[in-house]
């Protein structure tokens, strides 16, 4: 669906807000926060099981099922996108004033693909896993070694930045 629609959902994504100063974050927690708010936001306009729903009623894949679920819910898939492209933003620039990357910030190169992937790569930090094997990974943490859930944000934390 996307693919067969990129130049519809590309036309509407021109319709991204910047990001406002009232909407600036300091927290990890609030940053947390926002990006639960957006999932819960975005299974409210395309609820997964309407989405699944449509397309295993047209029964087949390919360009029949691309229009149905267009039809269906090409422009909340729009809004949707344009919800995250913009707390995307919110992050981004709240992180840069947090950590006051004007100042801290000296080298501005773009990294080489490899200085990023090594950033990145650490195969221990939230692992991707497939559906089949993430339940192992989770039975594994019981509710008696899971960490409590704090009902008060931490206390701020300010960025240092690095080099």
């Amino acid at each position: 669906m996307v693919f067969a629609h990129r130049e519809d959902i590309i036309d509407g994504l021109k319709g991204i807000t910047k990001v406002a100063k009232s909407e600036m974050i300091t927290t990890g927690f609030e940053a947390a926060r926002k990006t639960i708010d957006l999932m819960r936001g975005t299974f409210k306009q395309i609820p997964p099981e309407q989405l699944v729903q449509t397309y295993v009623d047209v029964g087949k894949g390919g360009k029949a099922s691309s229009e149905a679920l267009w039809k269906a819910f090409g422009k909340k898939t729009i809004s949707v996108m344009e919800d995250g492209a913009h707390l995307i933003a919110v992050l981004w620039e709240s992180a840069w004033a947090v950590g006051d990357g004007e100042r801290n910030v000296r080298a501005t190169r773009e990294l080489t693909q490899d200085e990023a992937m090594a950033i990145v790569t650490d195969p221990e930090f939230v692992p991707s896993l497939t559906v089949d094997r993430i339940g192992s990974i989770l039975k594994r943490q019981s509710p008696e070694t899971a960490p409590a859930a704090s009902p008060t944000p931490p206390p701020r934390v300010r960025a240092r930045a690095v080099g």
